[in-house]
């Protein structure tokens, strides 16, 4: 599903990440840690093929079939969840999960994104990532400001998601969600 070989990223004079090889195979969930500034995300957004990058990544999805959460959750924060769940669903070609919005406690109204709490929105991202079915998620920090049981219907629905064939990569400080989540796990600080 994804394969990384002797991948090295610099920032100007910096290198970042050097020689990481990893491989994250269908129905699995791979975690990255690390401390602040190791290159989880620099991995993250590397894979995706938005930053520069020495070394050779393979891709067994196209970018139709990836769900993204960023640790800045990446929402417009103009735009109601209705408007923007809408959109994502017209782009995938697959109507707006009703079921996923409700289990994460969110409405469906025009009141911008910007007004939710930041639990609120993390589900938002959450669902967003989720709601057309990704065969890859990418998820960096994806429990940041969740409560107890929203942490724990995200895990459930990551195992479920891997359970039918889901791949995941993800960054967590949460050892727990990685536990749960992760049947295996690369520790960037030894890099």
């Amino acid at each position: 599903m994804l394969k990384i070989a002797e991948l090295t990223v610099n920032r100007g004079s910096k290198t970042v990440l050097n020689s990481i090889n990893l491989q994250i195979h269908r129905g699995a969930g791979h975690a990255l840690v690390g401390p602040n500034g190791s290159g989880k995300t620099s991995l993250l957004l590397a894979a995706l093929g938005v930053i520069p990058f020495e070394g050779e990544i393979s891709r067994g999805f196209t970018s139709r079939s990836i769900g993204v959460i960023w640790q800045d959750r990446g929402l417009p924060l103009n735009v109601g969840v209705k408007s923007w769940l809408k959109y994502l669903a017209d782009i995938y070609q697959s109507p707006i999960d009703v079921k996923l919005v409700e289990q994460f406690g969110l409405t469906l109204d025009s009141r911008p994104i910007r007004s939710l709490s930041g639990g609120q929105q993390q589900k938002v991202a959450i669902v967003s990532a989720f709601a057309h079915n990704p065969e890859m998620l990418i998820l960096d920090e994806p429990t940041v400001g969740l409560d107890e049981e929203a942490r724990a219907l995200f895990v459930n629905l990551c195992s479920e998601r891997i359970s039918n064939g889901a791949s995941i990569l993800l960054t967590s400080h949460n050892r727990s969600d990685i536990s749960e989540i992760a049947t295996s796990i690369t520790d960037l600080a030894s890099y």
